[in-house]
């Protein structure tokens, strides 16, 4: 905890938006915030659910909850807990997993329905060397637009996926994070 107390310290000098994860725990992140006042929290660790968001009003820990919708259940359970900080006044941010294209979409198409989403999303997409077909994601500016097409609007290849599916039945890895394999740069 101490290491968190001194980056934080810093973090508020140069005023970052906020810091994630800083403490393992709500009673953790809330005895941080104690030490180090005027950082904001956020979190997809401590607060990893609805039930744990809920556990937060006690602790009072976390300033914005990372929304993600494979951890929270899917699109239904996602937008309840966006719903569940906007009732509370609280902003919130998208998590990141690594996403192939299906998932990024998912993401975008979720965030573009959520009204107290201030924060850029967070994005593993960008290290991916391989998709699940068809052309990646553009990123322009920074920025991603939510996909058109049908469905979440994006192309699969059948044979790409499958080969995909096959490393992470494998390796348990995507490409982008192999245990010893090079280091992969983002594609921005």
């Amino acid at each position: 905890m101490s290491t968190s107390v001194r980056v934080l310290a810093a973090a508020r000098d140069v005023g970052v938006e906020y810091v994630e994860d800083p403490g393992a725990t709500l009673a953790k992140n809330a005895r941080i915030r104690e030490l180090v006042p005027g950082v904001a929290l956020a979190s997809n660790q401590a607060v990893a659910s609805l039930e744990t968001m809920a556990l937060d009003q006690a602790f009072g820990a976390i300033d914005v909850p990372l929304i993600d919708l494979n951890w929270y259940g899917g699109f239904r359970a996602a937008l309840t807990a966006g719903r569940m900080a906007e009732l509370v006044g609280r902003d919130v941010g998208v998590h990141s997993s690594m996403e192939t294209a299906i998932s990024q979409s998912a993401q975008l198409q979720m965030a573009a329905c959520v009204p107290n989403l201030p924060y850029a999303s967070d994005s593993h997409y960008l290290y991916l060397r391989a998709d699940v077909g068809g052309d990646p994601l553009p990123i322009v500016d920074g920025r991603m637009r939510v996909p058109t097409g049908p469905g979440l609007g994006v192309d699969v290849d059948p044979a790409q996926l499958t080969a995909l599916h096959e490393s992470w039945q494998e390796t348990g890895f995507l490409s982008w994070d192999a245990p010893g394999g090079p280091v992969v740069l983002p594609r921005w």
